[in-house]
């Protein structure tokens, strides 16, 4: 019988889930946007007050960040960078 070795596994961090994505692995940067769609949502949400504008500023920044993401030199502040993406500043 083949042990599933899933259960032992270190969660990789933000940082290398950028990395494996700038390397053009997606399902790594799905990984890291899932994590910080909600806060994104929030703030864009605490400074548009409107929910349908809040949505699309995410979802554009989304797209921008996955076409842009090889131009982030440090991975560590993805987080930043996204947001920033967000309300294109």
């Amino acid at each position: 019988m083949k042990e599933d070795n899933r259960a032992t596994e270190t969660p990789m961090s933000d940082e290398e889930l950028i990395r494996r994505a700038q390397k053009g692995d997606y399902e790594s940067y799905q990984a890291v946007v899932l994590k910080l769609k909600d806060k994104a949502y929030h703030i864009a949400f605490s400074y548009l007050q409107n929910e349908s504008n809040s949505m699309d500023a995410v979802s554009d920044a989304v797209v921008k960040a996955m076409l842009h993401l090889k131009k982030l030199k440090e991975p560590k502040f993805f987080s930043t960078w996204f947001i920033r993406i967000s309300f294109g500043l």
